[in-house]
């Protein structure tokens, strides 16, 4: 399905029912969930929240310049692009107070929704992501102590100087490393595979992150936050994933490690990882 959002086309997909199943079929809520990458569409996060379909309604979506919705131009592959979109089709389908899920990429274009319109969700859920706040360096250290020199070095080429040859030595040497568990490399392979993928998008995008100011959106979010990351994910070091909690002085904000995982912490310790993200969902407070 499609829905007109100013220009563009934007698709999207909904799991469970908007109505409980209560004599009176009251309105559930809604997770509206934001898939990573940049240059992949829904079905990296699909799986996420799929088991969350109990607890409310979700919807899912494809970015602009992603999927099945419009590719758009350039100057529409941006954070603050992104984040309005999103704004438009809440209003465009009526969805009201959404909770945000972000995960990884997802995460940053979550929080750039809930500072810029801070009236939309009625709280955010930024799961190993450490929502557009980079420290490459932490990132090095957090490799060198899970791999070693070698790997970290391969990091630290892949993610300061992104180009065919480092990103091939990257996905070839790094991926394993997101996980606790055997095949996090052919994991991430199966899920490109079966994507939709833009990867001129990404492309895009990676020449402009360093100038990512997550801070300036986190300031002005107030609806009841959630940060979520694995305990040895070297994406979102502990350290980076404390500074982002640091950077929100108006929300109530939640940092929880999930013990024993990485970067993909669903995979590595969902009982954790769930019991953590249901119990913020449903907490009414």
């Amino acid at each position: 399905m499609r829905v007109q959002v100013g220009e563009k086309r934007i698709w999207f997909d909904t799991l469970g029912s908007s109505l409980d199943d209560n004599p009176r079929a009251e309105e559930r809520q809604t997770i509206l969930a934001l898939h990573g990458g940049p240059g992949i569409d829904h079905s990296s996060v699909r799986p996420t929240v799929e088991p969350l379909a109990d607890l409310a309604q979700i919807l899912l979506l494809d970015q602009c310049g992603h999927g099945r919705s419009d590719r758009g131009q350039p100057r529409d592959w941006n954070i603050e692009s992104w984040a309005s979109d999103v704004a438009e089709l809440c209003d465009a389908l009526e969805v009201r107070q959404p909770i945000l899920f972000g995960s990884s990429f997802g995460a940053m274009v979550a929080l750039a929704v809930a500072g810029l319109f801070p009236d939309l969700p009625s709280a955010l859920v930024i799961s190993n992501s450490g929502a557009g706040l980079i420290d490459h360096q932490a990132t090095r250290e957090a490799f060198r102590r899970l791999g070693g020199d070698h790997v970290a070095e391969i990091a630290w080429q892949g993610l300061e100087n992104p180009g065919p040859a480092t990103t091939k030595a990257y996905n070839e040497t790094c991926l394993p490393f997101y996980s606790h568990r055997p095949g996090a490399a052919e994991l991430s392979e199966s899920m490109f595979a079966i994507a939709v993928r833009t990867p001129e998008v990404g492309q895009h995008f990676q020449s402009t992150i360093k100038t990512l100011e997550p801070a300036k959106y986190a300031a002005t979010v107030e609806c009841r936050t959630l940060i979520l990351c694995g305990t040895d994910d070297v994406m979102v070091p502990q350290s980076v994933a404390r500074s982002l909690r640091d950077s929100f002085p108006r929300s109530r904000v939640r940092l929880e490690f999930v013990p024993d995982a990485g970067h993909f912490l669903y995979r590595d310790n969902p009982d954790d990882a769930y019991r953590l993200l249901r119990t913020f969902i449903t907490q009414t407070d």
